[in-house]
């Protein structure tokens, strides 16, 4: 299965191993809709885009610590 812009769907194993997490984690983050998933039946695939912007998003950006006050 191939996505609009011509790239393989992913499976959600390939995404826990993109992502570092387990397959569990990925069906979760699918089924809260955090991450976008495609249902083809009974299959559920994920377009590497979607999860790049994912990534992207999720990214971090440094700010000052916070000061402790005593």
């Amino acid at each position: 299965m191939e996505t609009p812009n011509g790239k393989r769907f992913w499976t959600a194993q390939q995404v826990a191993d993109r992502l570092g997490i387990s397959n569990k984690m990925v069906y979760d983050l699918a089924q809260k809709g955090v991450i976008r998933s495609h249902k083809f039946g009974w299959l559920v695939r994920f377009n590497p885009d979607d999860i790049d912007k994912y990534i992207e998003q999720s990214r971090r950006v440094p700010g000052p610590s916070p000061v402790a006050t005593a």
